[in-house]
């Protein structure tokens, strides 16, 4: 609820450029930055520059090129909790629960950079809403790619390896 009004409040290009910088945990130039948020530079710039002079991002120059960094500290001890990744995935499940059909939701590798992939397993799934779910989990921060599959389906592509590799329950319809 905090998460979702503070994300009304403030600037949706502040809040991409922070989430960016959190997840990457890396220094990046400003082209970088511009390029992976899909903001253009010149907002990029004035937006990194205000959040430097508010102590969230550090700068360092080498030569004539710059690199920015979120810095970790107590100012940015917040992003922990707004961020983090794994409350967007407990709140896919707790809508998603609301949906008749589903007998299983998968995890299908790890959540990266900020996205991740679900295979949700039933009849009778009404897509739609897990679409409108998808997308308001997408506004708060994690890009939920989805497949709904019957259960002989699954099964089927997983013994031919279509969906190989790591799988984590998240939800079993008892």
């Amino acid at each position: 609820m905090e998460q979702e009004v503070l994300s009304k409040l403030l600037d949706h290009k502040k809040i991409t450029i922070l989430h960016h910088l959190y997840l990457t945990k890396e220094e990046m130039y400003l082209r970088e930055i511009a390029k992976k948020t899909n903001l253009p530079p010149s907002s990029v710039f004035r937006i990194l520059q205000e959040l430097n002079s508010i102590g969230l991002v550090s700068t360092r120059t080498i030569k004539t090129l710059k690199l920015y960094s979120l810095i970790k500290n107590e100012k940015t001890k917040f992003l922990d909790d707004w961020f983090k990744e794994e409350s967007q995935l407990d709140l896919f499940i707790k809508e998603i629960k609301t949906i008749e059909g589903i007998k299983r939701v998968l995890l299908q590798g790890k959540i990266e950079k900020n996205q991740a992939n679900v295979i949700i397993i039933g009849t009778g799934i009404d897509s739609l809403k897990i679409d409108e779910i998808c997308n308001r989990i997408k506004e708060q921060g994690l890009d939920l790619s989805n497949v709904i599959l019957t259960e002989s389906q699954y099964d089927k592509l997983d013994r031919m390896g279509i969906y190989g590799g790591d799988k984590k329950l998240l939800y079993k319809n008892l």
